[in-house]
């Protein structure tokens, strides 16, 4: 499903809206889908900041080895 890939792209619940308007051909009310995802996923309206979807996975390895944390060790 779409909302488990961490690499959709959808950023909240109203772009998630427009695509199952879009994609499924479904009109429903907003606080539907909200609880839906909810309850049926573990969604939460408040998140973390979200990395880029486009990110460089092998820079992020690069930089977690050579952090601060690793160097005082």
């Amino acid at each position: 499903m779409k909302l488990k890939d961490p690499k959709n792209g959808i950023r909240g619940y109203t772009e998630l809206l427009e695509w199952v308007r879009k994609e499924l051909f479904k009109d429903m009310k907003y606080i539907t889908l909200v609880k839906y995802t909810q309850r049926h996923f573990g969604s939460k309206i408040k998140v973390a900041r979200k990395s880029h979807v486009k990110k460089d996975e092998e820079a992020v390895a690069a930089f977690k080895k050579t952090s601060v944390k690793n160097v005082r060790k």
